[in-house]
């Protein structure tokens, strides 16, 4: 789900910007809006054409947590 950015979290956005981290995405929780997540059980497998990453998102402030799986496909021929 999509939301509006918080001041501090444009904040955060900008610091990262001027510390050269540019590009990438800011990860969110849900429940609370917190961006103070861990990552656990990260996976990266390579099959055929394709590389699936999968991973948990632990939000640290809340507690909630998040199964994330992504399938990255090369668009190049």
């Amino acid at each position: 789900m999509n939301k509006k950015l918080t001041f501090i979290q444009k904040v955060k956005i900008f610091r990262m910007w001027s510390n050269e981290q540019k590009g990438g995405v800011v990860v969110a929780c849900n429940l609370c809006d917190s961006t103070h997540l861990s990552f656990k059980n990260q996976h990266n497998e390579q099959l055929e054409d394709k590389h699936m990453y999968t991973s948990t998102y632990i939000c640290e402030d809340c507690g909630a947590t998040c199964q994330n799986k992504q399938e990255w496909v090369s668009q190049k021929e």
